[in-house]
């Protein structure tokens, strides 16, 4: 199974090299709140997700990503148009955009497919280190009984592995 669409994961500081590298014509944008990010004009406003919270992993903190977040990615990527060249970014470009990345190529895949979903994340971004807090509301949201939450813990591990070696 092929996807619908191709995608690339990226920094905020990337995402116009990004953008005209894989001809973009969706971009979701994770950040902060309060910070802003520059749309190509390539990408019409009604393509671009733009979604404000912070990189945190423990549910309950302010601004921790929430479930609606989770919702309006998932969403959001079901109503890609097929062939759609979609830029996934956050600040840093390793855990919210991996996660959201991640999220939409299971969801694309299968949860069935959690490894293959990974795998392909990281081939596009060897650093992916998905948050965590996100990926569970999304194993949650798409009924995958913990795989979801499997595989990323896994990439997680293997890539704190990695840096320490």
């Amino acid at each position: 199974m092929s996807l619908r669409f191709r995608f690339t994961v990226c920094s905020r500081s990337s995402v116009k090299r990004a953008a005209k590298r894989i001809e973009a014509t969706h971009l979701l944008t994770m950040l902060d709140p309060g910070r802003t990010v520059f749309r190509p004009p390539r990408i019409a406003p009604a393509n671009h997700l733009r979604l404000s919270f912070l990189d945190e992993d423990r549910d309950g903190f302010p601004f921790c990503p929430e479930k609606h977040h989770v919702e309006r990615i998932l969403k959001w990527g079901r109503d890609l148009p097929d062939g759609a060249s979609v830029v996934v970014h956050c600040e840093a470009g390793v855990c919210r955009s991996s996660a959201a990345a991640f999220l939409l190529v299971a969801q694309e895949l299968g949860v069935d497919r959690a490894q293959k979903a990974i795998d392909l994340v990281v081939a596009e971004r060897p650093v992916a280190m998905p948050n965590m807090l996100m990926v569970r509301l999304g194993d949650e949201l798409l009924c995958a009984s913990g795989r979801l939450v499997e595989v990323a813990e896994a990439q997680c591990q293997k890539r704190v592995r990695e840096l320490l070696a």
